[in-house]
């Protein structure tokens, strides 16, 4: 392909009315022709901000509570049977997406979730020349950023972190036997896919510790929902990284907070922006509130279980999971915000897999 590519960019969201106007305005610069944000679930302003950024920009989104429910013949057949199982609500979305988007008006969908940046370190205008574009599907490694020491912070230049075995993708447009098998891999029947170096994916995972306590809530934690209010699926938040963003990137960045700025006025969401924030931080508190309550809980619940038998707490079990963790910190702290399981971390350790292999 020596034309530059149309591109889609579409996204996933939940409560991120605080994060959509940088996303957007960061792939908007890159070069993509569109966005489209599938809204699921949520309690904050996201489609206020999404209308404001509609009215200046290529700018779309649906609505798509309980589309996870949609059993759609047509959907299903693009799903791989584990995507479908593990994460029906992105799987049937980015079905949705892929089977919407005409294949006249754009070439590829780039599908990141909200907190993902893909860097390119040339314009797509440029990569067209290259062989790129002559792959249907296109992977981009991740970026794993570490915390950040200030709330609510921009992207920029100096961005720490550790790569990731993990990739998202871009796919061809219009492939009827286009095949999702999770929001890591996708293939066609030709089996032609690419993993470019072209180009890395930041992955925002953490963000600040008041935005990971937020990150963490399921839902909007209350005390009526102590024990299932927390995801748990999270490794800790560190402001520690070995690696920086390689500097070819890093003319993304070149006056990044005033455009960034001068692009939020322009479509008027600066209030939009700090309610969204506000919201935030109060999702972030409600955890704090949670945490203090369970720890009232679990002192009372002494009381109240003597002489039944029953223990609330186990001391070895505690002692032998903070043993576990603080080992893990110690000897792999790039874990804390890698996805790799521990033994596959081994694993690449040990030259056992290859640094080329890529997780699912």
């Amino acid at each position: 392909m020596k034309d530059a590519p149309r591109i889609l960019l579409a996204g996933i969201a939940k409560n991120e009315g605080a994060y959509l106007p940088e996303w957007v305005f960061f792939h908007l610069n890159l070069g993509v022709k569109g966005i489209v944000v599938y809204v699921n679930n949520t309690d904050d302003n996201s489609t206020k901000v999404l209308d404001k950024l509609g009215e200046q920009y290529p700018v779309k989104y649906k609505v798509v509570d309980g589309i996870d429910g949609n059993d759609d013949e047509r959907l299903l057949n693009m799903i791989g049977d584990d995507f479908r199982m593990r994460a029906a609500l992105h799987s049937k979305s980015y079905a949705d997406i892929y089977l919407n988007t005409d294949p006249e008006e754009y070439d590829y969908i780039l599908f990141l979730d909200i907190d993902e940046f893909l860097c390119l370190d040339k314009s797509i205008e440029s990569l067209a020349k290259t062989e790129i574009f002559e792959f249907p599907v296109i992977h981009f490694q991740w970026f794993a950023a570490s915390g950040d020491d200030v709330p609510f912070s921009l992207l920029d230049k100096q961005l720490k972190g550790e790569m990731d075995q993990f990739t998202k993708y871009m796919v061809k447009t219009g492939s009827p036997d286009m095949k999702l098998y999770s929001s890591h891999i996708a293939r066609l029947s030709c089996g032609r896919f690419k993993v470019s170096d072209s180009g890395v994916i930041i992955h925002r995972v953490l963000r600040s510790k008041k935005e990971y306590l937020a990150l963490i809530a399921r839902s909007n934690p209350s005390n009526s929902n102590l024990a299932n209010g927390f995801k748990l699926n999270r490794r800790g938040w560190t402001n520690k990284g070995s690696k920086n963003l390689p500097a070819r990137f890093s003319y993304l960045f070149e006056n990044y907070e005033t455009r960034f700025k001068g692009f939020c006025h322009s479509c008027g969401i600066e209030q939009e922006i700090e309610t969204a924030r506000a919201n935030v931080l109060d999702r972030a508190a409600a955890v704090e509130r949670n945490i203090e309550a369970l720890n009232l809980q679990n002192e009372q619940l002494g009381r109240v279980l003597a002489g039944t038998g029953l223990k609330h707490f186990s001391f070895l079990k505690w002692l032998k999971s903070e043993l576990k963790e603080r080992t893990i910190r110690a000897l792999f702290h790039s874990l804390v915000l890698q996805h790799i399981p521990i033994m596959s971390q081994i694993k690449f350790k040990l030259g056992i897999y290859k640094k080329d292999k890529f997780l699912d």
